[in-house]
């Protein structure tokens, strides 16, 4: 769909890779690669990629570092699409913030997740996200630097990796994600 668009835009503007960019098609557009995954247990099994980053210390708190958000899983089997509840759970949130010398991060599920036998309490626990850190992992760090921005971008966007080996809620997380321009 992104490339579709991008491809449309550039033909029917006709004004040069600048403009591309500043529609968020060029080469300052949010990129990905790895994986960032979950083995299965409570919070299901998946494996991610973020569709979007964002830069958070420029909300004020400088102890934000940055926050990637995930798209919904894509179901292709017809009969679970049409019941939420059983389609399969995945990532909508990894934020990241400073913690002394290090970083902590906050990760969102897209939906509930039950405990054993349906747990209430562990469900209600999901709704204000898993908490990682170095009681939680024994892998997590965030390298980022600052690269140039595209054109018509007010700061400078990053780019970086991040790693992370953590058991959360009875269930594996892993990720080696590399990305860049990351910022909004």
């Amino acid at each position: 769909m992104v490339a579709r668009f991008c491809y449309t835009t550039s033909v029917i503007l006709l004004t040069g890779v600048s403009l591309i960019s500043a529609t968020g098609c060029g080469p300052g557009f949010f990129s990905a690669k790895g994986s960032f995954a979950s083995d299965g247990g409570p919070l299901d099994k998946w494996n991610a990629l973020p569709a979007v980053c964002s830069r958070d210390e420029f909300d004020g708190d400088s102890s934000k570092l940055i926050t990637f958000h995930f798209a919904a899983p894509d179901n292709k089997d017809p009969d679970r699409a049409l019941h939420r509840n059983e389609q399969p759970n995945s990532p909508a949130s990894l934020r990241i913030a400073k913690n002394g010398g290090g970083i902590i991060a906050k990760l969102d599920m897209m939906k509930p997740v039950k405990g054993p036998a349906g747990d209430m309490m562990a469900e209600m626990r999901s709704m204000d996200g898993y908490t990682l850190d170095n009681s939680t992992c024994k892998t997590l760090t965030l390298d980022r630097t600052e690269q140039m921005g595209s054109f018509g971008t007010l700061h400078k966007q990053l780019k970086g990796r991040l790693t992370l080996d953590c058991s959360v809620a009875g269930s594996h997380l892993t990720s080696d994600l590399n990305f860049t321009h990351c910022g909004m």
